[in-house]
C-alpha cells in the first residue's frame, strides 16, 4: 500500500480533492459524513462523526450540522535522530528533534495568524505547553521588577520620615539588595550541588522578600522603642540592645520557616523538593545577610542622621538641622490607637466581631469539608494565551470520555509468548469498570492469522519465521496499516517480506471517564498491578503510560503525603 501523511480529518471521506469538496452540497456532506464508515485513503474503519463537534441532528437521528471540526496531523519523528538533541517542554520529557520543533512552531505561528470572519482557528502542539509558560514566565519577570519597586516605596514609608535627613531611601535599597543577594547565594549554592532549577522557582524572590523585609522592620522597630535607660550609651552599645531583642524574633520567624521549607523538602514530589531546597537555603541566607550586612548599614544609616547629614547625599551636612513637624508624626500608630483601638472596644462592635468571626468559622470549616484533591496543569495557563483557549473550546465541544493510554512490551520474544499477550488482553478486557476499550494488534492479528494462513490462535504456538511471515504481510494489509506504527523493529519492514526482529511493541487502551482522584488514583494502581503479574519471562519488561498519569501520580503522592503529616500531627497532639 502507498504510505500517505496521517492526518485526520472528515476531508479524508473526499480523499482531500479541493475540486470534489467544492462543488458539494449540503446534502452530500450530510449524507456522507453518516454513512462513511471507512477510511477511502487508509482503508481501515473511522468515526468521522467523532470530528465534530457541535453537532444538531434530526428526528431520525442523522447529524444535519456541526459548529466545529476536529483536524489532527501526527509527526513523524525518528528516535535515534532526537535522542539528546532536545527535550520537549510539555512535560512528558521525550526528546524531540530539532526540525520537528521548528515544523511545530511555524504550524502554530500560520494557523494563529490566519484569522477571518467566519472560522476560528484553536491551536495546539506538543511544544505548545514549553512555549506558552516560557512566555509566562518572562511576563513574570517585569512583574517582580515593578514588585521590587512597589516594596521599595514601601519600605521607604514604614522606616524612613518625609524630611531631609530621616528618609532613609538608601537604607531601603540596601536592605531590597540583601534580598536579591540572599537569593542569589540560594541559586549559587543549590546548583552548584546539581538541584534542578524549574519555572516555579521564579517565585522565590516574592517569598524572600517577604521574609527579608519583614526582619529589617523588627530590627528597626526594636531601635524605635529602646527605653531611656539605655539613651546615654553609646551607638555600638544601643545596637547590642537592639539586637538582644529583635536578633531573638527574626531567628525563631527564620528558624521557623526554614524547618517548614526543609521538611518540605522530604517529599517524593522532585520539583517540590527542589523548590522547598532552594527556599529553605534562600531563608537562611537572607537571614544571615539581614543580621550582619543590613544591621550594619543600619548602624551607618544611624550615625549618619545624628551628624545630621541629608539622607541620599550623604556630603551635604545641615546645620541646626530640624525636622518638620509633619513628619514627626506616626500616622499609622495614631489611626490605630485614636480611631481603630477605641472603637473595637465598644459593646456593639465586640458583638459584631465575635457575630462575624463565627460566620466565618462555619462557612470556612463548611467549604473545608468540600474541599477535594485534585491536579491539572491547565490551572497553570493564562487565560488569555492560544493554549488555553484551545482546551477550553476541545471541553466544551469534545468533552473527554476517557484518557487514552498505551502499554508497551519488549525485552522478549512476542512469538513464544503470543497467549501470554492474549491472556493480558482478556484480562484488560475484563476490567469494564475501568477500562473502556482495548484497541490491541493481537486481537486483529489473531483474526488475520487464522482466516488467511489457517492457524489456530491464541491456542497454536508458531514458529520464528512463520510469526515473521505472518506479521509482515498483517502490517501491510488495509486492517493491519495502522498498528505498523506500534513496533519497533530490529530492522526496516518491507512489503510482502518477512518482518524484522521485533524490539518493542505496544497497544493502547482508553479508561472511563472519572470522578476526580478518589476515583482515577485506584484504577490506575489496580491496572499497574495487572501489568506487573503478566507472565513474559526473565527480563521481560511490560509497562503501562498514559499522559494523565502525571497528574494522577502527583494526586497520589499529595494524598499519601496529606495523610502521612494528618497521622504525624495526631500522633503529635496525643
Amino acid at each position: 500500500m502507498q504510505e500517505a501523511c496521517w492526518l485526520s480529518s472528515p476531508l479524508e471521506i473526499w480523499n482531500y480533492e479541493r475540486e470534489k469538496i467544492g462543488n458539494l452540497d449540503l446534502d452530500e456532506i450530510s449524507t456522507a459524513l453518516n454513512e462513511t464508515d471507512v477510511s477511502p485513503v487508509f482503508g481501515i474503519p473511522r468515526d468521522y462523526l467523532k470530528m465534530l463537534g457541535g453537532v444538531q441532528m434530526d428526528q431520525n437521528g442523522t447529524v444535519i450540522s456541526a459548529k466545529t471540526i476536529l483536524v489532527t496531523w501526527l509527526v513523524k519523528s525518528d528516535p535515534s535522530k532526537a535522542r539528546g538533541e532536545i527535550t520537549n517542554d510539555a512535560g512528558t520529557g521525550d526528546s524531540v528533534a530539532k526540525n520537528i520543533l521548528n515544523w511545530e512552531a511555524e504550524f502554530v505561528n500560520i494557523l494563529n495568524k490566519n484569522r477571518n470572519g467566519s472560522i476560528t482557528i484553536y491551536t495546539f502542539s506538543g511544544r505548545s505547553f514549553g512555549d506558552v509558560s516560557g512566555t509566562a514566565i518572562k511576563n513574570d519577570a517585569k512583574k517582580l521588577s515593578i514588585g521590587f519597586i512597589i516594596m521599595f516605596i514601601y519600605v521607604q514609608l514604614m522606616l524612613g520620615r518625609f524630611n531631609l535627613v530621616e528618609q532613609r531611601a538608601v537604607l531601603s535599597l540596601i536592605g531590597i539588595g540583601s534580598v536579591g543577594m540572599g537569593c542569589v547565594v540560594a541559586y549559587g549554592i543549590c546548583s552548584a550541588f546539581g538541584i534542578p532549577y524549574g519555572p516555579v522557582h521564579n517565585i522565590l524572590p516574592f517569598l524572600m522578600l517577604g521574609i527579608g523585609i519583614d526582619d529589617m522592620f523588627v530590627i528597626a522597630q526594636c531601635w524605635a522603642t529602646l527605653g531611656p535607660e539605655v539613651s546615654t550609651l553609646s551607638l555600638p552599645e544601643k545596637m547590642g540592645h537592639t539586637l538582644k531583642h529583635a536578633g531573638v524574633s527574626i531567628t525563631i520567624t527564620s528558624l521557623t520557616d526554614f524547618t517548614a521549607f526543609a521538611i518540605g523538602a522530604t517529599t517524593v514530589l522532585p520539583s517540590l523538593r527542589s523548590f522547598c531546597i532552594y527556599a529553605a537555603v534562600g531563608i537562611l541566607a537572607t537571614y544571615v545577610l539581614q543580621a550582619t550586612f543590613f544591621t550594619a548599614w543600619f548602624s551607618l544609616d544611624l550615625r549618619r542622621m545624628l551628624d545630621s547629614r541629608d539622607g541620599f547625599l550623604f556630603c551635604i551636612k545641615y546645620k541646626n538641622y530640624k525636622p518638620n513637624n509633619c513628619s514627626q508624626k506616626d500616622l499609622f500608630k495614631s489611626a490605630f490607637e485614636a480611631i481603630l483601638g477605641s472603637f473595637l472596644f465598644k459593646t456593639p462592635v465586640k458583638v459584631i466581631v465575635l457575630v462575624c468571626t463565627a460566620t466565618l468559622l462555619i462557612f470556612g470549616s463548611w467549604g473545608l469539608s468540600m474541599l477535594r484533591q485534585e491536579f491539572d496543569p491547565i490551572w497553570f495557563l493564562p487565560q488569555s494565551t492560544y493554549l488555553f483557549k484551545y482546551f477550553d473550546k476541545s471541553k466544551k465541544f469534545y468533552p473527554s470520555d476517557g484518557e487514552p493510554g498505551t502499554i508497551f512490551l519488549s525485552n522478549f520474544n512476542h512469538y513464544d509468548h503470543l497467549n501470554s499477550i492474549a491472556d493480558m488482553i482478556d484480562r484488560l478486557e475484563e476490567q469494564k469498570d475501568i477500562i473502556k476499550e482495548v484497541d490491541a494488534w493481537y486481537t486483529p492479528f489473531q483474526k488475520y492469522s487464522n482466516t488467511h494462513f489457517n492457524t489456530s490462535l491464541p491456542g497454536e504456538k508458531l514458529s520464528e519465521d512463520r510469526f515473521h511471515d505472518i506479521l509482515g504481510r498483517f502490517l501491510f494489509s488495509p486492517t493491519g496499516s495502522k498498528y505498523r506504527m506500534k513496533f519497533i523493529f530490529n530492522g526496516t519492514p518491507r512489503c510482502l517480506l518477512d518482518a524484522p526482529p521485533v524490539k518493542i511493541s505496544s497497544f493502547d487502551f482508553k479508561f472511563r471517564k472519572f470522578k476526580g482522584s478518589v476515583e482515577h488514583v485506584p484504577a490506575m494502581n489496580r491496572l499497574k498491578k495487572i501489568i506487573s503479574q503478566a507472565e513474559f519471562g526473565d527480563g521481560a519488561v511490560v509497562k503501562v503510560w498514559a499522559r494523565a498519569f502525571a497528574g494522577w501520580e502527583t494526586d497520589e503522592v499529595i494524598i499519601k503525603n496529606i495523610k502521612k503529616i494528618r497521622e504525624t500531627t495526631f500522633s503529635n497532639y496525643l
